[in-house]
């Protein structure tokens, strides 16, 4: 078996590792154009097809890990980032060796939902309802709070050896604005009093295997005098009940360091579902 590395820049974009002749990619790294854009600074994304790695391929694994590193030098990337399921923890130590360190750990979250077992809830004074354009500044000033400007939420935009705070409330500015404009994200408000105090953004991403629709609760948050109570737990019931289908999957992730969420998501029958690990790569540039 040829065992040799080969390079592949597709006219599409992008560059690959394929191992040997094999057709497909063992590995590949393509431009984060928005983020690039947005930044001021070329990004990119990186991943390994782990499956392809042969059983006694561990010394193929670290050529391939080299590979990524000083073909995004040779790129010029300045910031590259890859994610790795938690089942892959091995090839850290080749990622921490070729310059890439751990920014992020998220933890996903699936349920079965069947329309007939949904429960109602709701929130003592509250109503739930679609946000919209007017909701903007609002959602922008939750977001902040929640977020960018919250020292106990912990994001990789938030890293401080990555991104200025400037830029970090910048992002999470654009995010906002951005998901307010596009046509199949909807964001869930929670107003108690004549005041939005809380919303979810989420979004049909696709069909599961079993071919029911997968929806994904995208961001969250809940302003601190109105957390408690269930608020989140009754806007994903208002969402719930929403929903077209009867039957239907409903996903979301946690940062691993957000413990009260990953217990909240527990308590509300949500499953785990995956693990995994961020990791940027700094270049020279």
């Amino acid at each position: 078996m040829d065992r040799s590395l080969r390079i592949v820049e597709p006219a599409c974009g992008g560059l690959e590792i394929h191992l040997g002749q094999s057709p497909s990619p063992i590995a590949r790294i393509e431009e984060n154009t928005w983020e690039s854009s947005f930044f001021g600074r070329r990004q990119a994304k990186a991943s390994i097809d782990f499956e392809a790695v042969p059983a006694d391929g561990t010394s193929i694994l670290k050529q391939v890990v080299a590979s990524l590193g000083s073909e995004a030098d040779r790129l010029r990337y300045a910031l590259t980032e890859i994610r790795i399921d938690a089942r892959n923890l091995g090839s850290f130590a080749m990622l921490q060796d070729a310059g890439f360190r751990l920014v992020e750990s998220r933890v996903g979250f699936q349920r079965r939902v069947e329309r007939a077992s949904v429960r109602k809830f709701s929130y003592p004074g509250g109503r739930i309802r679609l946000g919209t354009q007017a909701d903007h500044e609002t959602l922008l000033k939750l977001t902040r709070d929640g977020f960018a400007c919250n020292d106990a939420f912990y994001s990789r935009f938030k890293n401080p050896s990555y991104f200025s705070q400037e830029q970090t409330e910048r992002y999470y500015s654009e995010w906002v604005t951005h998901h307010l404009e596009v046509d199949d994200y909807y964001w869930a408000v929670l107003d108690v009093a004549d005041r939005t105090v809380g919303y979810m953004l989420y979004t049909k991403i696709g069909a599961h295997e079993s071919g029911a629709p997968r929806y994904s609760g995208v961001l969250s948050t809940v302003a601190p005098g109105s957390r408690g109570g269930n608020a989140l737990t009754a806007i994903r019931s208002f969402i719930f009940n929403r929903i077209p289908e009867d039957l239907f999957y409903w996903e979301s992730f946690s940062q691993l360091s957000n413990l009260s969420a990953i217990t909240s998501q527990m308590h509300d029958g949500m499953r785990l579902s995956s693990v995994e690990h961020i990791l940027y790569r700094e270049g020279p540039v």
